[in-house]
């Protein structure tokens, strides 16, 4: 059975019905144009992901025509260990969280074809494969500060969030609309870090992988701090 009509008209209900277990993995599939890119395909085809680990589901043949790739490929992503991470994007001047899911595989693989580029130069930066499935249609570089933090530390603070493009020196690019992002995190009780409080990757990593104390301090690995951004930062550790 296909919903497709049914999520055209309404795809958050489509998507609660899915996660609820209302519409199979199956139908869910079924429900995507896959070859015309409908409407949701990158937020359907994320929740299916999610939904087979979740539900134990093994028939990975339904991602073949979805993903247009081939056997190994789609067993690779149903059952290889999924990451989950998120980061703030801008849409209508309006800030929220992204989720995406990597998994390691052989092949490199993205839902959001326009950012290709991106996944392959990160690739090249991580020195892995890897398929990435985003929630939504991204349009900026900025995914690729947090995705190289989830394929480079499996254990820290998830409160930690990230924005920002990459160099191949492990440099971190600013991200645009830092406040608008930074706002959105607050509100989820989450500390947003970019090129503002580091300026290379593995700054971010060490800090991430140092020993966790109970007093509140600040680092900064750059001199670009004055002493309002000092307090304010204190005050978000606190």
């Amino acid at each position: 059975m296909s919903f497709r009509k049914f999520l055209e008209k309404n795809q958050k209900q489509f998507l609660e019905a899915l996660r609820d277990g209302a519409i199979t993995i199956d139908e869910a599939a079924n429900s995507i144009a896959a070859e015309k890119r409908s409407q949701g395909y990158e937020i359907v085809l994320y929740e299916l992901l999610s939904a087979c680990k979740k539900r134990n589901y093994d028939n990975f043949n339904v991602f073949l025509p979805l993903l247009r790739t081939d056997n190994e490929h789609c067993r690779q992503m149903v059952f290889k260990e999924h990451i989950h991470f998120e980061f703030p994007v801008v849409n209508n001047n309006q800030a929220e969280m992204a989720r995406g899911i990597v998994v390691e595989t052989d092949r490199l693989f993205t839902n959001v074809h326009n950012v290709f580029s991106h996944i392959e130069k990160l690739s090249k930066i991580v020195g892995k494969n890897f398929s990435v499935l985003f929630d939504r249609d991204i349009v900026e570089d900025s995914f690729m500060l947090p995705l190289y933090i989830a394929l480079s530390l499996k254990d820290y603070d998830r409160r930690w969030v990230f924005t920002g493009g990459l160099e191949e020196s492990l440099d971190i690019r600013y991200s645009d609309f830092l406040e608008e992002k930074e706002k959105a995190c607050k509100s989820l009780c989450k500390i947003l870090l970019s090129a503002r409080e580091f300026s290379n990757v593995r700054q971010i990593v060490e800090f991430l992988s140092s020993e966790r104390y109970n007093v509140p301090f600040v680092i900064s690995f750059t001199d670009k701090r004055d002493e309002e951004y000092l307090k304010r930062s204190y005050e978000k550790l606190c």
